[in-house]
């Protein structure tokens, strides 16, 4: 009897471990203020892109073109060399 008591009693233990584990696998994780910002600022289409790279970089200093935009945001387009057909 006791050693079925200790069974059950184990099996309840390694359950409870194992259910606590699932809920903190799954909990939320917290990005901080400036990981937030990179998300946005890499998902804000204003930024520019890859077409702009290609149609703005007509002069290039190390092969690295920097674009600015009227609203004082600048893209990078790096290796434009390759990038530019002319």
């Amino acid at each position: 009897m006791k050693k079925k008591l200790m069974g059950i009693v184990t099996i309840i233990a390694i359950a409870a471990v194992a259910g606590y584990n699932v809920y903190a696998s799954r909990s939320n994780v917290k990005l901080s203020d400036l990981a937030l910002a990179n998300v946005e600022a890499l998902a804000d289409s204003s930024e520019g892109s890859q077409s702009d790279c290609n149609t703005y970089c007509m002069v290039s200093y190390f092969d690295t073109c920097i674009i600015r935009y009227t609203n004082n945001t600048f893209t990078t387009c790096y290796d434009s060399r390759i990038r530019r057909s002319n």
